[in-house]
């Protein structure tokens, strides 16, 4: 259960906390912040305490789900956080689903983790029988698990914005800084599962040593494409969620698909549609750049795709001095993620570019 209700958040005004975190006039120090958005920081600490043992979160404390845009009925003043919406916020999903490809496409989200967490996915099924009354099941056997392990990651990143832009009493001021964050967070995460390296960062797909693979050799034909859903049938004896697969590539990648005939001498394209949101081979296809320079494809059920926060906010530092000369003030952000697949037989790679 989320720890603030959409009429909350719906009063949660970013730019004033970020503007009255900088207001302090002493080195190293924050400003003080007042109302809804002292209420949330302290929220949000009390439960990282209580979910980390008693450790103290670095920063100031935000929501992620107030990172979901703003549709203003009605507007009050900005810094008194009196916006009146024409939708709910409620989760750290609405917030990043427009900003991350793999969360649109239905990965799920777990949050408020306070340890490293396992998920047994099955690896061999038992098939189900028909059974007279009271004749016994037969023992088939053990069933066979693997576990995927998330771990907290941190993941940061720095901003530079104006005391006069945060100063704004301003709707459309509040969204733009609300998207500026969204599209980071949503990037990092898109990043770390599709082209992690693993280590400090997630272990992305492109990357998983269990994913499925088929190889172009040249430009890509619709019948290897479409080999990439007969190696997803294989490896789940057909058992897929339709609703949830979907192609992901880059924008070059589409480019060349949307140029690339099915059948030679016709209209009809491997990539059907605009070059970021399309269908390929039957399948919804979408492209984000973040799946690295190498305009591989993926092809899966993103449903089998986990993304876990160890916290419903995000910390924010900010320093209103290095660049005070300039009326300028650093922003730091940082949370804990991590992004995995349930079980890596549910998505197929090519190894080599859909763009050739």
């Amino acid at each position: 259960m989320s720890l603030f209700t959409s009429k909350e958040l719906s009063k949660y005004s970013l730019t004033k906390a970020l503007s009255e975190l900088s207001s302090s006039a002493q080195h190293g120090f924050d400003g003080t912040v007042t109302g809804l958005e002292a209420e949330a920081d302290q929220a949000l600490k009390a439960q990282f305490r209580r979910l980390t043992n008693g450790n103290e979160p670095l920063g100031f404390q935000i929501p992620i789900a107030a990172l979901a845009p703003l549709k203003a009925i009605v507007v009050n003043s900005a810094l008194s956080g009196g916006f009146l919406v024409g939708q709910d916020l409620e989760a750290i999903v609405p917030a990043l689903r427009s900003a991350s490809v793999v969360m649109a496409l239905g990965a799920q989200t777990f949050t408020n983790l306070n340890s490293d967490m396992g998920l047994p996915a099955e690896t061999a099924f038992l098939s189900a029988s028909w059974l007279s009354e009271g004749e016994p099941l037969p023992d088939a056997g053990d069933q066979v698990y693997a576990k995927t392990t998330l771990t907290p990651r941190r993941c940061a990143s720095t901003a530079v914005l104006s005391k006069q832009l945060l100063a704004q009493n301003s709707l459309g001021v509040e969204n733009f800084v609300r998207a500026s964050l969204s599209m980071t967070l949503g990037t990092a995460l898109d990043q770390g599962a599709l082209s992690g390296a693993g280590g400090k960062e997630p272990l992305g797909l492109l990357a998983n040593p269990g994913v499925g693979s088929i190889t172009f050799s040249a430009t890509p034909t619709r019948s290897k494409l479409i080999s990439m859903q007969d190696t997803l049938t294989t490896a789940n004896g057909g058992n897929l969620d339709q609703s949830s697969l979907a192609y992901v590539s880059t924008p070059s990648s589409a480019s060349k698909l949307m140029q690339t005939s099915q059948v030679s001498g016709q209209a009809r394209f491997l990539w059907e549609g605009n070059e970021w949101s399309g269908n390929v081979a039957g399948l919804p296809a979408r492209s984000t750049s973040n799946v690295g320079s190498g305009n591989q494809m993926i092809c899966g059920d993103w449903s089998k795709l986990v993304v876990a926060f160890w916290s419903e906010g995000f910390s924010i530092i900010t320093d209103p001095f290095a660049q005070k000369k300039a009326g300028l003030v650093e922003i730091y952000a940082s949370l804990f993620a991590d992004v995995a697949p349930v079980s890596a037989g549910n998505f197929v790679v090519s190894t080599d570019s859909a763009a050739q």
